[in-house]
């Protein structure tokens, strides 16, 4: 991890509105980063408005930008599984065709269709089944300002099949990797206990953003769609269990770098 993704994950990772400098020096210790390069990379972030700063009597404070606070608030919904019992079989699909000048705006349709869970079902065509409670048509509306796509909403005349469904994902291999990282966080956990408080938040730090990465490429699909021995739903539980527990054991470091001088 960058020791700017570290800084903002921290950042994230207590529910606090504001952090001062002296405090996020103390938490990103345990990772070898110097109190320069802290200052450093707070003031680059500030300056891309990454980040902003607020002053509150003599003191001043590091908050999360805008951009910062959507980005977790998209990895909250790898946490939350969506009931689909109610799906009439409908999906979203975003048509696009990008000139080829225009390549940034196309890299950008690409990653906004994967953070929600889109995929392609052919080039310039991706789609998701539809579920009104993730705000699709809100959440994508900024792509179809210029003109180069458009979102719709259809039933196909004959529904995909789960083969259909699984290659668009490539659910198997998915399922697979999800397998893996299980593993590791089995292994992991166990050792929670001869953990120290700073080795637990450093432990807490770098094996969450493995497995929130690996849980970000969950599509949240309807149960029908998805292989035998789904390990999508066990990963995310033991993670909470984990996140947990290992959080409880970094607590006494945690405190600590909080106390004000």
């Amino acid at each position: 991890m960058k020791e700017s993704e570290l800084i903002i994950a921290l950042m994230a990772a207590f529910g606090r509105k504001r952090y001062s400098v002296q405090t996020l020096i103390k938490l990103t210790a345990p990772f070898g980063t110097k109190e320069s390069s802290v200052r450093t990379n707070l003031s680059r972030m500030q300056n891309r408005g990454l980040l902003i700063t607020e002053k509150q009597g003599r003191s001043g404070y590091y908050l999360l930008g805008e951009k910062w606070r959507k980005i977790t608030e998209n990895i909250g919904r790898s946490f939350r599984t969506i009931e689909w019992s109610d799906w009439d079989g409908s999906w979203w699909g975003l048509l696009f065709s990008v000139p080829g000048k225009e390549k940034d705006f196309r890299y950008r349709i690409r990653k906004k269709l994967t953070a929600y869970r889109f995929a392609p079902l052919q080039a310039g065509f991706w789609i998701r089944p539809f579920h009104k409670g993730e705000n699709i048509a809100e959440n994508l509306s900024g792509l179809e300002k210029n003109g180069y796509a458009r979102l719709l909403r259809f039933q196909p005349e004959k529904q995909f099949s789960y083969q259909d469904v699984s290659e668009v994902w490539r659910l198997e291999a998915l399922n697979h990797e999800f397998e893996n990282t299980l593993g590791k966080l089995q292994r992991i956990t166990a050792r929670i206990p001869g953990f120290s408080p700073r080795e637990a938040l450093r432990q807490r730090m770098n094996t969450g953003d493995l497995v929130i990465n690996t849980l970000f490429k969950d599509p949240l699909l309807p149960g029908v769609f998805l292989p035998d021995k789904w390990k999508g739903d066990d990963l995310r539980e033991l993670f909470l269990k984990w996140d947990e527990a290992v959080t409880e054991r970094a607590m006494p470091f945690i405190e600590e770098c909080f106390k004000e001088v």
